[in-house]
Parts: structure tokens; sequence; C-alpha cells
């Protein structure tokens, strides 16, 4: 009898342990879900990110996150507008990426963490170059009070090809221009930044400038266009810009015209660099 007693303790025993064994490998993980409170947010704004395990369980206490393979804070601040592809890893588990857009609010410049309206333009024709280079200003900034002073106002120096054998001007045509040489065609060439009246970029200084033309629509009565952009800073941090709307169409080739059938004048470098800083000095200072 004490025998079957005992074989019966031992049996129990071994049934518990196993059991617990069992629980044990079920309550185990397999695998982790990412969650972001937005998927798309404006720059300055902050997505916070949070990690749950098939189990049900919130496990972003003991979660690492990555933007591509830099890791982040669970509380992520995009610098720069742009797509951001983010996991999350808690032990030897991995999820599924979240790819977060980040825009920069629109007729906005966004400078030292903070958004400054920019919601007036003027694109400005200086003069077109002998390898047939239109160059022009894209010109975003705010009016405030009367008499207007300009707080926020940024100048991006760019050149557009003119179409060969033409002479009624060109319009830029829709693209991404990058940094360049003034002689290049469709490329971006200088800038000039002011916040809240403060000049945070000086002309000649910048030596990254990217401008993407998005929508352009010119007539003898109606202009409208698209853009955004990057400028970079003599500190080496950036500024970035959009800008959608009505603007004032200009020529300082052609003195006091506003039309949208402008002529194509050819100017010298000499020329070219006094058509530039007519503009910067008579525009809202």
């Amino acid at each position: 009898m004490k025998k079957i007693f005992l074989f019966l303790a031992i049996a129990s025993t071994t049934m518990f342990v196993s059991c617990s064994d069992d629980d044990s490998a079920a309550a185990a993980a397999t695998s982790i879900t990412l969650t972001a409170s937005s998927t798309t947010v404006t720059l300055g704004q902050s997505v916070n990110l949070t990690v749950a395990d098939n189990l049900g369980a919130d496990v972003t206490a003991t979660s690492t996150f990555f933007n591509g393979t830099a890791s982040i804070t669970a509380a992520f601040t995009p610098t720069a507008p742009g797509t951001y592809t983010l996991t999350a890893k808690n032990g030897t588990l991995t999820s599924a990426a979240v790819v977060v857009t980040v825009n920069v609010a629109q007729n906005t410049i966004f400078a030292n963490g903070t958004s400054y309206v920019t919601n007036k333009s003027i694109m400005t024709y200086l003069g077109s170059t002998m390898q047939g280079n239109n160059i022009f200003i894209a010109n975003t900034y705010n009016e405030v009070g009367d008499p207007a002073t300009y707080p926020n106002d940024v100048y991006v120096l760019f050149t557009a090809r003119q179409t060969p054998g033409t002479t009624s001007l060109t319009l830029p045509t829709l693209r991404a221009y990058a940094f360049g040489a003034i002689t290049a065609e469709n490329v971006t060439v200088d800038a000039q930044v002011f916040v809240n009246s403060v000049e945070i970029l000086a002309p000649e200084v910048t030596t990254d400038t990217t401008w993407t033309l998005t929508a352009i629509s010119a007539t003898d009565t109606a202009q409208s266009w698209a853009y955004n952009y990057g400028i970079k800073l003599a500190n080496g941090s950036y500024v970035y810009g959009s800008y959608s709307g009505d603007f004032v169409f200009e020529s300082d080739a052609e003195k006091g015209s506003k039309s949208a059938d402008m002529k194509v004048v050819t100017v010298t470098p000499a020329e070219l660099q006094a058509n530039l800083r007519a503009v910067l000095a008579k525009n809202k200072r």
C-alpha cells in the first residue's frame, strides 16, 4: 500500500511539473507589433511609439526603437521632412516596419525648431546667361502691419533652361533643383533667409540648397505655384519651407514688367549681379 501511495505522489508531482513547463512555454511571446500615434505628421511634431506582443502585453518600456539603423526614443521627433522607416526590437523579436511621413506645414519656414509664416510670394526674373539659362529668384515672405514689415523672408536664386530658339521667357519646369554653379541649368545657386526680422543666412554662404517646384501656372492675369525647399545654414543645420499659392511675377531684366509673356533678356555677369543686388536691396527690409 505504501508503494502505491508513493507512486501516486511521484506521478502527481511529475504531472504538476510537466503542466507548469507547458504553461511557461505557452506564455512565451512569438511576435511584437509596433504602433505609431500617427503615420503623417508636420515637421516639429512628435510621433509616440508603442509596442505590444502577440499575447496582448504592452512591452514598450522594454523595447528599443530604430529609424533605419539609428537608435531613437519612443517619443520620436523628426528633424527634417521626408519618410522614416521605424522598427522596434524586444529581446530576439523584431517588429514589422512602420513608415512615417513628415511634411513642412504649408506656407511656413521651419527654423530653430519653430514654424514661421511665409504666405506671400514673388518670382523675379533677373536675366538670361549666354549659355541659355534663365536666372530667377523665388521669394516667399509674410507681411505684417501698416506700414508693412516683413519679418520672415526667404530668397532662393535658381537657374532654369530657356527653350532654344524662342524669345518669350520659358517658365521653370517642374523638377527638383539641386545646388550648383550659375552656369549650369536647372540648379539652385544661392539663398538668403530672415526669420523674426533676423538674418540667419546671408547671401553667398550656403553650400547646399534644394528647391523642388511641384506646380506652376502663369498668365497675364493670374500666377500660382507650389514648391518646397531645404537650405543649409552656415552652422551646418538646415531650414525647410513650403509654399503654395499665388505669386507676383516681376522682371529686373525688363524693368517694371509684370507680364507672364516676358521676353528673354541676355545679361552679362555684372548686370546679373546688379539686378540681384537691386532685388535684395528693394525688397522688404
